[in-house]
């Protein structure tokens, strides 16, 4: 179990996960506006910016992942319990995760 308030782990997983949100963020909207192909880009440039897409999507499954095993804090209190995280998760942001996630894996 993962107890964000002891682990520095989760606290740099989460800055990662931000970073990659920020980058997808930028580059989302050139990559469906332009095609890139077009452009006179040296040939390892496209091929790099697919690859990071792919590993922010990788890394965003590993998150989703990640979260049914984090402790979440309820009125001052660390909830441990994995059916509990779970319940919670689901009924929370797993529906949106999961959306945000997959169909660009798919597409891919």
């Amino acid at each position: 179990m993962v107890n964000p308030e002891t682990s520095s782990f989760k606290g740099y997983w989460d800055a990662f996960i931000y970073f990659g949100l920020a980058f997808n963020f930028l580059l989302q909207p050139f990559t469906m506006a332009f095609d890139f192909a077009s452009f006179d880009l040296p040939p390892r440039i496209l091929p790099r910016i697919r690859e990071w897409e792919i590993i922010f999507d990788i890394c965003y499954v590993i998150n989703i992942i990640l979260n049914f095993v984090t402790a979440y804090q309820h009125d001052l209190e660390w909830i441990e319990s994995p059916s509990d995280i779970a319940k919670t998760y689901v009924r929370s942001f797993f529906i949106v995760d999961v959306i945000t996630t997959i169909p660009p894996m798919i597409m891919q």
